[in-house]
C-alpha cells in the first residue's frame, strides 16, 4: 500500500486485494495528534512559551483577553499562569501551571538584582543575589534543555565552577518555584 497526500490532513491510501484488485481508500490523520507539553519560562518579568503554532494564555484558569503570542508581560500580581500551545490540524496541550509569588514594583526589583559576573567566563562565574534569595535553587542547562550542573546559592555571592564544560551558551536558572532565567557564555 502507499498513502499519498491529497490536502492538508487528508491521505489517499492505495491498496490492493488478494485478488489483484486494487482501489482507493481516502482517509484523515485529524485526531492523531502527537504534540509536546508546552513549558513555561520566565525571564524578567515575561513568560516564555516553548515553540508551537499558536498561543492562548490563562491567569488562574481565566483566558487573558488578546495574550495569543510566545511570550507573555506578567501583568497580575500572584497567581498562577498556563498556555494553550496550538500545533495545527486541531492539536493543542496544556502547560503545567506557572506560580508568579510576590510580584510587585519592589519584589521586581528584588528579583532583577541578580548578577552574573563574569559574563562570557572562562572557569567560573558568581552569581550575586540579594538575602532574600539565599537558599533558593540554581541549575545550569543547555540550549537543549539538559541540566549539566545545579546547587544552592549559599550566599550573596556564590561562586560556580564551569571549567568542565564545552565552551557555549548555557540558560542558569535561579529559584525553586518563582524561576528566573540567565543567558550565561562559557569561552
Amino acid at each position: 500500500s502507499v498513502n499519498i497526500p491529497v490536502s492538508g490532513n487528508v491521505y489517499a491510501g492505495i491498496y490492493h486485494d488478494d485478488f489483484g484488485c486494487g482501489f482507493t481508500q481516502y482517509f484523515t490523520t485529524l485526531g492523531e495528534c502527537q504534540t509536546t507539553t508546552p513549558v513555561i519560562t520566565r525571564i524578567g518579568d515575561t513568560l516564555y512559551a516553548s515553540p508551537a503554532s499558536g498561543y492562548q494564555w490563562y491567569y488562574n484558569g481565566h483566558i487573558i483577553g488578546g495574550a495569543t503570542h510566545a511570550s507573555y508581560a506578567i501583568q497580575h500580581n500572584n497567581g498562577n499562569y498556563t498556555v494553550v500551545a496550538d500545533y495545527g490540524g486541531g492539536c493543542t496541550n496544556n502547560s503545567a501551571s506557572y506560580a508568579v509569588v510576590n510580584l510587585g514594583v519592589n519584589d521586581l526589583a528584588d528579583l532583577s538584582s541578580v548578577i552574573v559576573s563574569p559574563n562570557p567566563a572562562k572557569d567560573a562565574f558568581t552569581i550575586g543575589v540579594s538575602m532574600e534569595l539565599i537558599g533558593s535553587g540554581y541549575s545550569l542547562s543547555d540550549l537543549a534543555g539538559r541540566s549539566v550542573l545545579s546547587g544552592r546559592l549559599n550566599s550573596e555571592a556564590t561562586k560556580v565552577s564551569i571549567s568542565g564544560l564545552s565552551s557555549g551558551i548555557y540558560l542558569l536558572h535561579i529559584g525553586d518555584q518563582n524561576r528566573q532565567s540567565f543567558k550565561v557564555v562559557k569561552n
